[in-house]
């Protein structure tokens, strides 16, 4: 017989002396009775245990020859977990290769994802170079491993309906389809050069070696590049696009204008076809005259000063027989400081009285359209509209209760910062008026020794008054401090001070007094009777020190603390002498970044964040919409606490959410991670199709 270790006696010695002393009636953890399951945890025991246990492969099989010998301090844990990370891009990138599109992503899938996320929690505590761990780029090499697949199959299955319309005689649809493919061809090729980009820094910076697979990426590639230089030869005539600019340098005054010719290789003329002028995020399109030629103006407004080029591209229709083509004009952008105005403001506003505020927005004259206005009272944000093609705006909406009584301003501004357009803003004076209010309380006891004090605050015409704090005393004395929510109401369980509790009755009050706000001050109270147990104290309090002489409790404790000390020092050091390393748990950027105080609504935060677009700050809509979401998703699904982004996201793909909703949360969790931690900011483009996207979904933007 195998004898225990001395350790486990002693804890097991321990163990029997309190099961003996504590007696009859006491609840001890046998071994079908754990208190706690020290097993259920991401943390291997062992790497090849961790590897039985989940399926995989153990053994390293794209391991890099340069580096096997390179042993030193090496982390044995990260090197596991890149090499487990490796293998899947790679089986991925072969089963891509025979056609096995669900399986490619599959490999790439969740079980990536977790062994992405313990990689995260190893280099919490091994490294800090952001952008350059290689949690970083295996995370890139998953997003993008997983476009090219999507890429590559859309092209295939639509050169299948490109072959079959061929075979059926169907001519046009067949064109129609190979513009498609011109598309997607492109496609291709941008995420194969990303894709490629990833498996080299993997190859060069980790154990896995990913030549082979990059190999194959770059035959894929030159496949469906090939195949697309045949279809278009077959179905396409090459067009010549010529063109030339009044000035290099531009502004709102001095409009960016084109003109050129769109002709044939051979310089037929093509008349009545579309031009288009694409300068940062705003196009102009025209038409060609009957000589193949074209004008197109465009004034810069929100455009980046750093902006260096703007585009021409001849767009010929999906079933024409040309092929389009683009040409860049350099440009350079000089700012304007344009001029706005507020037309009308009513002399004197209320609380959740309706206020509309009309004005312009010109320079020299010239109206600005499709310009971004930030109205606001005093400090408080009304809401943001966009200027008509006339330059003119209009904005209705309701006064706020965190403005203080008194004279304030009614401002207009334009957020933008380092655009062709310069700030502006102006004001006018308005009064905001105080509003009466009505404040109700009822309170009932709860045990001995607790109070529920409830209640709603209200206008005295019955509009409920949201998130206001509301003071809670007993006696005269404040003992709680509780927010009404969007009906006004506020509801809480109190603590009773031992000193009311022995004079028989209470006097509750509920008070609202805050000089911040258009919200007249206002309280209620309530007289409560108190039983007063026969000995003078809680019930609770006289059962728990009848039970045992007050020396027994004492000696249980020691030997509680004996006994977890003992137990600690037994574990820990079992567990050092078996387990190479523990995956460490990291406190993630996420589970601080949403716990901040969120709007009132989905509208105002995603105004916000549209406004915090037009200035230029893409990260800060990004984080803006995505702390909003994810706050409104937990509170309205009861997802589990969790602390990552992607946990988060794993927790909504789970839930309830529909498809399009998990979709649209995917892209912005997507371009959260890039805007809160990548040193690059996100491109305005990709913000403002995120900001757009959320407004769509209903499930994301109405909860």
């Amino acid at each position: 017989m195998i004898s225990p270790p001395r350790n486990t006696v002693v804890v097991l010695g321990l163990a029997v002396f309190i099961c003996v002393a504590a007696g009859p009636g006491t609840v001890v953890a046998t071994a079908d009775q754990p208190v706690h399951d020290t097993t259920a945890t991401d943390t291997p025991v062992s790497f090849a245990e961790s590897a039985t246990v989940t399926g995989e492969n153990n053994s390293t099989q794209h391991e890099n020859p340069d580096r096997t010998a390179e042993d030193g301090d090496t982390d044995g844990i990260e090197r596991w977990l890149t090499n487990r990370l490796g293998d899947r891009l790679a089986d991925s990138t072969i089963q891509l290769s025979q056609g096995e599109y669900d399986i490619a992503r599959e490999y790439v899938g969740d079980n990536y994802s977790d062994r992405l996320g313990q990689l995260v929690d190893v280099e919490g505590e091994t490294s800090n170079n952001g952008e350059n761990d290689p949690s970083s780029t295996f995370d890139r090499a998953q997003r993008n491993q997983n476009e090219y697949i999507s890429s590559v199959q859309e092209y295939r299955e639509t050169h299948e309906r490109y072959e079959r319309a061929k075979q059926n005689g169907n001519e046009s649809g067949a064109r129609q389809l190979a513009r498609q493919l011109d598309e997607l061809s492109e496609d291709v090729n941008t995420t194969s050069s990303a894709l490629l980009r990833d498996y080299e820094n993997i190859s060069n910076t980790s154990d896995s070696d990913l030549r082979e697979e990059g190999q194959i990426i770059e035959n894929v590639t030159i496949n469906v590049t090939a195949t697309q230089r045949e279809i278009r030869s077959e179905e396409f005539l090459a067009t010549d696009l010529t063109v030339s600019v009044r000035s290099t340098t531009v502004s709102f005054l001095e409009p960016l204008v084109a003109t050129g010719r769109v002709t044939t290789a051979n310089g037929t003329t093509l008349t009545g076809e579309t031009v288009e002028l694409r300068f940062g995020n705003r196009t102009q399109q025209v038409t060609t005259d009957g000589a193949g030629n074209f004008s197109v103006l465009l004034r810069p407004t929100i455009q980046s000063l750093d902006e260096p080029n703007a585009s021409i591209h001849f767009r010929p229709e999906v079933d024409s027989i040309y092929l389009g083509t683009e040409q860049t004009v350099p440009v350079e952008v000089k700012q304007v400081r344009p001029a706005i105005s507020i037309d009308r403001v009513p002399p004197a506003v209320k609380y959740n009285e309706t206020v509309t505020v009309t004005g312009s927005v010109s320079a020299e004259n010239i109206s600005a359209g499709d310009i971004p206005v930030v109205v606001s009272i005093g400090d408080e944000r009304l809401g943001a509209v966009r200027t008509d093609t006339d330059g003119t705006f209009s904005l209705t909406t309701r006064v706020p209760a965190d403005v203080p009584t008194g004279s304030r301003e009614i401002n207009a501004s334009l957020p933008l910062r380092n655009r062709a357009l310069g700030p502006a803003g102006t004001d006018r004076n308005v009064t905001v008026l105080e509003t009466n209010t009505s404040l109700t309380l009822s309170g009932t006891m709860v045990g001995s020794d607790q109070v529920r004090a409830s209640g709603t605050l209200s206008t005295v015409e019955g509009i409920p008054v949201g998130d206001q704090s509301i003071e809670i005393s007993v006696n005269g004395s404040v003992v709680e401090t509780v927010r009404t929510d969007e009906n006004g109401s506020y509801d809480l369980v109190l603590d009773i001070p031992s000193s009311a509790l022995e004079a028989g009755s209470v006097r509750l009050s509920a008070i609202y007094v805050d000089d911040e706000t258009n919200i007249g001050d206002t309280r209620a109270e309530q007289m409560i009777a108190v039983e007063i147990t026969k000995q003078g104290s809680t019930h609770n309090e006289s059962t728990t020190q009848g039970l045992l002489p007050s020396g027994w409790w004492i000696s249980v404790f020691v030997a509680l603390a004996v006994l977890i000390a003992v137990g600690g020092i037994y574990l820990w050091r079992h567990r050092t002498t078996e387990v190479p390393t523990g995956t460490p748990s990291v406190e993630s950027a996420d589970s601080t970044s949403t716990t901040a105080e969120q709007p009132s609504g989905p509208d105002d935060i995603l105004d916000t964040a549209t406004a915090a677009l037009e200035e230029g700050n893409g990260d800060r809509a990004i984080e803006l919409a995505y702390g909003d979401i994810r706050h409104r998703l937990s509170e309205s699904l009861d997802l589990p606490s969790v602390h990552t982004h992607w946990e988060f996201y794993q927790a909504c793909e789970s839930s309830s959410l529909d498809k399009d909703a998990i979709n649209t949360l995917e892209r912005l969790t997507e371009s959260y991670e890039r805007a809160a931690y990548a040193p690059e900011s996100l491109p305005h483009s990709e913000a403002d199709a995120i900001l757009s996207d959320i407004r769509d979904t209903d499930a994301l933007h109405s909860r």
